[in-house]
């Protein structure tokens, strides 16, 4: 398995560093158009869809391990500034279950994340900021279908099926584990955030 380092970016340049293997980074817009889950990255790219603009993809650079593409990933991140992303982590294996910020983190977290809505980089998570009604989610899904070929329909349709067990999607322990993980810490950054737009 070979590991790689990518980014999404729009017409202003790059706004997310990731990293994954196989069709990995083509999961945040297909959960932008079949979700309302609130996150920047999907934010970002349900108002590029609104606004008719496509995601540009780029795989950076190939690696043998896990390990070396992760530090590769933080270095990007560093080196672009997260202020400057939708990232909500600063890459490699993000932060640890029951992380909690320090007061001035969450002031400059809250800080930075005022002036990247305020400049257009980010999109407001919360009501009074810009949350998708269901009719917008109608349109990108929409919008998304027309563009859709029936060659790029047909490998999601082999994808899907390749993860599928007598029929069924079968999750490793340890895929369940970083489900509850990343959930934990989605589940916080966002209390986090409702607490600092409402000061």
């Amino acid at each position: 398995m070979r590991y790689y380092v990518y980014s999404l970016s729009d017409k202003n340049g790059i706004f997310y560093i990731g990293k994954g293997t196989g069709t990995r980074m083509y999961v945040h817009a297909h959960k932008a158009k079949t979700t309302a889950k609130n996150h920047p990255t999907l934010n970002k790219i349900r108002k590029m869809l609104l606004e008719g603009e496509e995601v540009v993809y780029n795989q950076i650079q190939f690696f043998e391990t896990s390990k070396e593409a992760l530090d590769r990933e933080k270095e990007l991140i560093a080196d672009i500034g997260l202020e400057n992303l939708t990232n909500i982590t600063p890459g490699g294996e993000g932060l640890p279950q029951g992380y909690v910020f320090s007061e001035e983190h969450r002031k400059n977290l809250s800080e930075a994340t005022k002036k990247a809505i305020a400049e257009g980089r980010r999109v407001p998570l919360y009501k009074g900021g810009g949350e998708f009604s269901e009719e917008a989610l109608a349109k990108i899904s929409q919008s998304s279908k027309e563009r859709m070929t029936p060659e790029m329909r047909a490998h999601l349709s082999e994808v899907g099926k390749s993860k599928l067990v007598d029929g069924k999607r079968v999750l490793s322990e340890e895929a369940r584990q970083k489900m509850r993980e990343s959930a934990a810490r989605t589940n916080q950054l966002k209390r986090e955030r409702k607490a600092a737009l409402e000061k």
